[in-house]
């Protein structure tokens, strides 16, 4: 279990990034598709209490997280218990759905992910509504310093979920 704050930033494109992050110093750690699924009961129990329970595929496996909403000022913050499971992510689903979780909504993304020399993961995110910069870390002056250090005023960032910024893009 880890408390993670981040913040996002809509950009247009991210053609200045790759080479910023390479004169800073920062690691590569590599790039790929995401499909994320979030799962509630029938009444929606864990939106109402703020919990977030997810089933991640990427190439290399399958993850399942659940996150729970931190209190804090600028960023977003929440603890997090994450662990892979050895298992297709149809078996996940179906393991989810015998507890009486099924799937609420379903994004893909394509995440290229950066190690800052300070810490924080800077992502370059795309999605089907927009591409982010999300700038995540272990403490929201770690997240909010980050973002400073690379030109982006903290006071226009993002502190919403993509599943939130999903819903609020579609007509």
């Amino acid at each position: 279990m880890r408390n993670e704050f981040e913040i996002k930033f809509r950009v247009q494109d991210f053609d200045d990034f790759p080479p910023l992050f390479s004169t800073t110093g920062a690691e590569h750690l590599g790039g790929g598709d995401e499909r994320n699924l979030l799962f509630d009961n029938i009444q929606g129990k864990l939106r109402l209490e703020g919990v977030v329970l997810r089933l991640r595929q990427t190439e290399k496996g399958v993850t399942l997280t659940v996150k729970q909403r931190l209190e804090c000022q600028g960023v977003k913050g929440r603890r997090e218990i994450e662990t892979p499971i050895e298992t297709t992510l149809e078996d996940g689903i179906a393991m989810l759905s015998a507890l009486g979780y099924s799937p609420v909504l379903e994004y893909g993304k394509h995440r290229d992910t950066w190690l800052l020399p300070c810490g924080v993961l800077a992502c370059l995110d795309t999605l089907s509504f927009g591409k982010f910069v999300e700038l995540e870390g272990d403490t929201p002056e770690a997240v909010l310093t980050a973002a400073e250090r690379l030109g982006f005023d903290p006071r226009e960032g993002i502190t919403k979920g993509y599943p939130s910024l999903q819903k609020s893009s579609q007509p």
